[in-house]
């Protein structure tokens, strides 16, 4: 699981794009994975910004007025003091020109509108790298709720901090063994219960930086299944971005669980279908 803490880690994204909802959907699902967000509404308004804040990442839409994408991330590329700033670009235009013309300028790759959440944590690692330069391969949310461990016939019930597909982190003053195993029983979604087996890899006491996250432990889920690993990524999913939803006809935000080869590799050569808005 790696711990407690969540993808962004308190690291600082620039979101530059004229459509002010996308702008702010994508500000509200970045916070959630644990990222501070300044918006910008073109490459102009962005350099500005990034001449004054230490940013870790830049995601810019294509098409925008005074100044597009193409022209930021060439700014950003030729600027010594920007140029090692990874850069995602988020477009409707996924044709494979548009790929390899952004890869050849700099950027780590290429992010289809509408937003599927899985497709932006694949990006996001190969941009966020941690101490001893670890990942955060799995897609993780905050979480709240009251989960139940099963030890040596005793049951103990605590609250956890961070979900992820591959484990949970509980609060307590008290955090168990590294190497425990255990049973692990809680509810990603209402009404719906999961019950994995798991093992604690990791534990924050009080006195041990308080201040980083909340003291407890990480338990890593061992042998899930196909159908858990399922319920969880859409749980996740769920938490982070459903309520990011709006009114029109094209949306904003994917909320599907599944990244499709296309989506993970190479993008497939798309038209966006008439009346939709291209960016």
């Amino acid at each position: 699981m790696g711990g407690g803490a969540m993808i962004g880690n308190g690291k600082t994204v620039v979101i530059v794009d004229d459509h002010e909802t996308l702008v702010m959907y994508l500000a509200v699902l970045m916070s959630r994975m644990g990222f501070s967000v300044i918006p910008a509404r073109n490459g102009q308004e962005a350099l500005k910004v990034l001449s004054t804040v230490s940013a870790d990442l830049v995601i810019t839409d294509r098409n925008m007025p005074i100044m597009d994408g193409m022209v930021l991330i060439r700014q950003m590329k030729n600027t010594p003091t920007l140029s090692d700033i990874p850069i995602i670009m988020c477009s409707a235009y996924c044709d494979q020109e548009t790929l390899d013309e952004i890869l050849e300028l700099g950027a780590v790759g290429l992010l289809k509108k509408p937003v599927k959440v899985a497709r932006l944590h694949s990006l996001l690692q190969d941009c966020v790298t941690y101490p001893n330069a670890t990942k955060r391969r799995h897609l993780r949310c905050p979480f709240g709720k009251k989960v139940s461990l099963g030890i040596d016939g005793q049951t103990l019930e605590l609250y956890a901090v961070i979900l992820s597909e591959g484990g949970i982190y509980l609060r307590t003053q008290k955090p168990l063994e590294t190497g425990t195993t255990l049973s692990v029983r809680f509810e990603p979604v209402e009404g719906q219960s999961i019950q994995v087996q798991g093992e604690v890899i990791y534990q924050k006491t009080v006195f041990n930086d308080i201040y980083s996250i909340d003291p407890g432990m990480a338990i890593r889920f061992r042998d899930l299944d196909d159908a858990q690993q399922s319920v969880l990524r859409n749980a996740i999913i769920e938490i982070l971005a459903g309520d990011l939803k709006d009114d029109s006809q094209n949306p904003l935000i994917d909320h599907s669980a599944e990244l499709s080869p296309s989506s993970v590799t190479t993008p497939v050569n798309e038209t966006p279908q008439p009346g939709q808005r291209l960016h």
